[in-house]
C-alpha cells in the first residue's frame, strides 16, 4: 500500500515530516470533507506557511483512505444528501487508520461496523419521505456529532460504534416488521383475488353444463358466488367443503329441470335432492348465515322453484350469464439477473425515482416496499423484470458496505473472496491439496506466520498474511484474517516478486524488511 499510494517527493527537495501530535491536530481541524483528507490536511499547512508534510507511509495511507471512501460512495451509493453528510467521517477513519492495526482488517474496526450499520439502515432513504426518512439523518447526525466529540475531547470510539450499530438495528427490526405486516395484508389481498377467480371458475363450469331459471341469476351472482370464495378461503380447494361446494352447485341448478317420468330411478334421486338441498344450502351459505332474515328469503325463494318443479310446472330455463372471475393470476415469469426478494432497487418511473425493496413475490406479482417497510408500489413481475433489463431498475449493493469498500481498497475485489472474508463462520479452512515438490529456496526470508503483506503485481493492491511456509514443499500459503486462502507462491515466484519490488512488507519491526532488502540484493547480485 505504501508503494501504491505513496506521494512522490519533488526532486532535490525532502520537506520536514509532520510530528505525530501536529499530523493527528490538522486532521481534527479539517472542515472541507468534500476534499482528500491528505489534500485537505496540506490545504491547512499552506494557509500557516508549515513546510512540513507527513511522512510518505502517512501519505500514502491518507491517499489509500479517499480511495475507500471513493469505493464505498460508487459501489454503494446512498442519496446525494446522505453520501454528502458521511463524508464528516473521514477525519475519524484517516486518524484510525494512520494508528490503528485493526483498521486494515474489514469489518474489525468499530467505524466499520458503525458506517456498515449506518449505510443498512440508510440504503432506502430518499429526501422526499419526511417524517419516515427522519430517524435516519437524526442517527447520521448523532454519529457524527458524537465521533467528532470522541476525537476533540477524547472517549470511548468502540462504545459510541456500538450505540449506532445498535440503534440502526432497531430502526432495521421495525422496517422488517411493518414489512411482514405489508406482506401479510398483500398477500390476504392476493389471495381474496385469486378466490374470486377460483370460485368464479367452479361456479361458471356448472352453468356451462346446466340451464336454470332466471331467477337464480341474483342468487348465483351474489350470495352462492361470496359464498365459495369465503369456503375456498376458509378451507382450501382440496378440503371436503370445496369438494361439497362444487357437487351442491351442480345440484342445484339441476333441480331446476322437469322430473323424469313416474317410477323412474333418475325422478326418485331428482326428489331426494329437492328434499336435502335446502339444508345443504343453508350449511353452505357462509356469506349470509348470520343474517337470518336475508338467508329466510334466499330459501324460500329457491323453496318455491323446487315446489314448482314438484307440481310439473317447472320455470323457463336458459343459459345463464357466466360470474366475472376479475384477473386472473399472471404465471411468474422466469427471473432476469438481478432480481431477488429482499434486494434494494432504485426503480424509475416516469415522473420519479424510488428506492425500494422487492419484499414479495406472489401470484405473479412483486411487492415493493419503502424505507419505513409500508408497501410503495406492486407490479407484474414480467413487468419489474422488463425494468431490470431495460435499466429503470437497479439493483443497489448492501451489506458490510464500508467494510467491503476497505476491502476492494486493499485489492480483494473478488466477490467470492469478499464474502469469505465478511463470513467467517462459513469459511472453509485454506486448501492442502497442493501436491507440488518445488524445491526448496534458502533465499526466502525467514518470516514469522502471521506476517502481513502486501502484493503489488495485480492490478489492485492484496493484503493478506503468510500462514504457511512449507520449506519441503516450497511452497507459501498467505490467508486473510479468517484463515482464508487468498493466494499460494511458490518460492521461485515469490523470489521474483521481492526481486520485482512488488511485495511490501506491512510489519514494525525493521529487521522484517531488512531481509527482504537483503534478499533482493542478493539476487541482483547473482544475476551481475
Amino acid at each position: 500500500m505504501t508503494r501504491s499510494f505513496a506521494v512522490p517527493e519533488p526532486p532535490g527537495q525532502s520537506a520536514p515530516a509532520l510530528e505525530w501530535d501536529e499530523l493527528l491536530g490538522y486532521l481534527r481541524a479539517i472542515d472541507d470533507f468534500n476534499l482528500p483528507p491528505l489534500d485537505a490536511l496540506l490545504a491547512q499547512t499552506d494557509v500557516v506557511g508549515d513546510p512540513a508534510m507527513p511522512k510518505p507511509a502517512e501519505c500514502a495511507v491518507l491517499r489509500w483512505i479517499e480511495r475507500v471512501f471513493q469505493e464505498w460512495e460508487q459501489s454503494f451509493p446512498l442519496e446525494w444528501e446522505l453520501t454528502h453528510k458521511l463524508r464528516a467521517f473521514k477525519p475519524a477513519v484517516a486518524m484510525a487508520s494512520l494508528s490503528e492495526e485493526t483498521f486494515f482488517r474489514p469489518g474489525q474496526h468499530p467505524l466499520h461496523q458503525m458506517l456498515d450499520a449506518i449505510h443498512s439502515a440508510a440504503i432506502g432513504w430518499q429526501g422526499d419521505l419526511g417524517r419516515i426518512g427522519q430517524p435516519v439523518t437524526n442517527l447520521i447526525d448523532k454519529a457524527i456529532a458524537d465521533v467528532r466529540g470522541c476525537l476533540d475531547q477524547g472517549g470511548d470510539m468502540a462504545a459510541i460504534a456500538s450505540q449506532i450499530v445498535a440503534e440502526a438495528q432497531r430502526m432495521r427490526a421495525r422496517a422488517e416488521k411493518l414489512t411482514e405486516r405489508t406482506i401479510a395484508a398483500e398477500h390476504g389481498r392476493l389471495r381474496a383475488a385469486m378466490a374470486k377467480t377460483i370460485a368464479a371458475d367452479l361456479i361458471n363450469g356448472q352453468l356451462l353444463k346446466y340451464t336454470a331459471p332466471s331467477e337464480l341469476n341474483a342468487f348465483i351472482r351474489g350470495p352462492w358466488y361470496d359464498s365459495a370464495q369465503l369456503t375456498y378461503l376458509k378451507f382450501g380447494d382440496q378440503s371436503q367443503q370445496w369438494r361439497d361446494f362444487e357437487a351442491t352447485t351442480g345440484q342445484l341448478l339441476l333441480a331446476m329441470h322437469p322430473l323424469a317420468p313416474a317410477g323412474d330411478d333418475a325422478r326418485e334421486e331428482r326428489l331426494r335432492l329437492a328434499r336435502i338441498l335446502p339444508a345443504e344450502l343453508r350449511r353452505l351459505l357462509l356469506s349470509i348465515q348470520h343474517e337470518d332474515d336475508l338467508l329466510q328469503r334466499e330459501m324460500a325463494a329457491y323453496e318455491y322453484l323446487l315446489q314448482r318443479v314438484a307440481q310439473d310446472r317447472p320455470p323457463e330455463l336458459s343459459h345463464l350469464l357466466t360470474v366475472d372471475s376479475g384477473q386472473p393470476a399472471a404465471a411468474i415469469p422466469k427471473m432476469t439477473a438481478g432480481v431477488a426478494v429482499g434486494q434494494w432497487y432504485e426503480v424509475c418511473s416516469d415522473t420519479d425515482v424510488f428506492r425500494l425493496r422487492l419484499a414479495m413475490i406472489e401470484s405473479g406479482e412483486g411487492l415493493l416496499c419503502n424505507l419505513s417497510g409500508a408497501k410503495a408500489l406492486s407490479m407484474p413481475m414480467a413487468d419489474f423484470n422488463a425494468k431490470v433489463g431495460s435499466g429503470d431498475a437497479q439493483p443497489l449493493a448492501t451489506g458490510a458496505a464500508f467494510s467491503r469498500a476497505v476491502a476492494a481498497a486493499a485489492g480483494i475485489d473478488s466477490d467470492a473472496a469478499l464474502d469469505r472474508l465478511l463470513n467467517p463462520d462459513a469459511a472453509p479452512t485454506p486448501s492442502e491439496t497442493d501436491t507440488s515438490t518445488t524445491t526448496t529456496n534458502s533465499g526466502v526470508p525467514d518470516l514469522p506466520i502471521g506476517t502481513w503483506l502486501g502484493f503489488h503485481d495485480t492490478d489492485t493492491p492484496l493484503l493478506a498474511k503468510l500462514a504457511l511456509h512449507d520449506k519441503v514443499r516450497g511452497i507459501l500459503i498467505f490467508v486473510n484474517r479468517q484463515g482464508i486462502e487468498l493466494r499460494r507462491l511458490e518460492e521461485r515466484e515469490y523470489l521474483a516478486l521481492i526481486e520485482a519490488g512488488q511485495i511490501d512488507i506491512l510489519e514494525a519491526r525493521n529487521n522484517f524488511r531488512e531481509q527482504v532488502e537483503r534478499t533482493r540484493a542478493q539476487l541482483q547480485q547473482g544475476q551481475g
